[in-house]
């Protein structure tokens, strides 16, 4: 069933006091001066001619002039700034920053400075740890005589924590034990010496040679020259071994092997041949 259309020349009105009244639009729409040479326009059927285009009227001159088209830079984290041209166009007023690179949250020049901070920092630690350790090393190691009869030569054990019962309280300094010298193997004892009885094939054990030493390992190096010799015994003060003429040397070569039991100082050391 067809819908009928309203006639849209007839408007209703209601006004507050009476019933509506109908207002009807006139045939033809007055003119405008400016174009006041247009052709009129029948109005009266209009409804059953639909929108009409006069094709001789008086339209504007084609031009081939554009408006500028709204142009888009590509996204870069934040909306582009516009406004509106005069002839209705967009076009952008300024460009979004580069969003800058970060690391760890910070700027690539900041974090920089602080890895090169850190890394000095580091550094000096290391550094101050390496120097102190040679500091206090040196400090615990006191220096040793090289030459002359007074003083204190390289000692030749230095101190342990701990040690079994019995065992003396220190181990040879820097030297293996046993020690292999050239030709003969040397078992060290630290603060033990040759016994006040002690007898080789039913004599007391002498000294066969004396000698200035000022390390251990050279007072060693002779015995181990010697067939004859049977080991060592080394004090490392000069001034406690020299200075009364007796025993005339802090480097003793023994001319018969014995149980290093007999205590001595912490500057005193044994070396029996095997």
């Amino acid at each position: 069933m067809a819908t009928q259309i309203p006639d849209i020349n007839v408007i209703q009105d209601t006004p507050r006091d009476g019933p509506a009244q109908p207002h009807t639009l006139p045939t033809t729409l007055p003119r405008s001066p400016q174009y006041s040479t247009a052709p009129e326009v029948d109005l009266s059927n209009r409804d059953a001619e639909g929108l009409q285009v006069d094709l001789n009227g008086p339209y504007p001159e084609p031009t081939t002039e554009s408006r500028p088209k709204a142009q888009w830079w590509p996204f870069s984290g934040s909306p582009q700034k516009q406004v509106v041209n005069e002839d209705g166009g967009l076009f952008p007023v300024e460009k979004s920053p580069r969003r800058e690179r970060r690391i760890c949250g910070m700027k690539r020049k900041t974090f920089v400075l602080v890895l090169i901070v850190v890394i000095l920092v580091i550094c000096a630690a290391v550094g101050g740890g390496v120097g102190g350790y040679e500091a206090s090393k040196k400090k615990s190691e006191p220096e040793y005589v090289t030459s002359g009869t007074t003083g204190m030569a390289k000692r030749p054990c230095a101190p342990q924590t701990a040690t079994a019962p019995g065992a003396p309280a220190a181990t040879p300094s820097g030297i293996p034990n046993p020690y292999l010298a050239t030709g003969a193997t040397f078992n060290i004892t630290c603060q033990r010496g040759v016994q006040a009885d002690a007898k080789v094939k039913g004599k007391p054990i002498a000294n066969m040679k004396r000698f200035v030493k000022y390390t251990f390992t050279d007072c060693i190096d002779e015995c181990a020259k010697l067939t004859e010799c049977a080991g060592v015994t080394y004090g490392a003060n000069l001034t406690n071994m020299l200075e009364d003429g007796d025993p005339g040397g802090n480097c003793l070569l023994k001319n018969g092997t014995w149980d290093a039991s007999a205590d001595r100082a912490d500057w005193f050391a044994s070396a029996v041949k095997e």
